[in-house]
């Protein structure tokens, strides 16, 4: 099971039979590479119209190129373009700053005395 934002997005075929409390039919079958056959309860398909519309038709040909032969023909097998994105950057200054004074002191070294 996974969950995002406390909701549950991600999750096996046992679990979806066995949990009343998750409507079957707002599930979608998913394949997870190298994991099989997972349901989401989110719209793929309309993800993926979503996805073609904002980045255009163009970016799953850009992607199968970058990927290469072998990884171009696992994008032929998926039903669906999903583009995660993100942007990382580092705490600021003031946040290392306080995490370096909450951080205890290391403990003082043994002096080494000659036998």
């Amino acid at each position: 099971m996974v969950m995002v934002r406390g909701k549950v997005r991600l999750v096996s075929p046992r679990l979806l039979d066995r949990t009343s409390t998750l409507d079957a039919e707002d599930w979608h079958p998913v394949h997870v590479e190298g994991r099989g056959k997972w349901f989401t309860n989110v719209n793929l398909p309309s993800l993926h119209e979503h996805s073609i519309r904002v980045l255009g038709p163009e970016s799953l040909l850009r992607l199968k190129r970058a990927a290469g032969p072998e990884g171009a023909a696992k994008l032929d097998r998926a039903p669906t373009l999903i583009v995660v994105s993100c942007m990382l950057g580092g705490d600021p200054p003031e946040t290392v700053e306080a995490q370096q004074r909450l951080r205890p002191p290391p403990p003082p070294q043994p002096k080494l005395e000659p036998s």
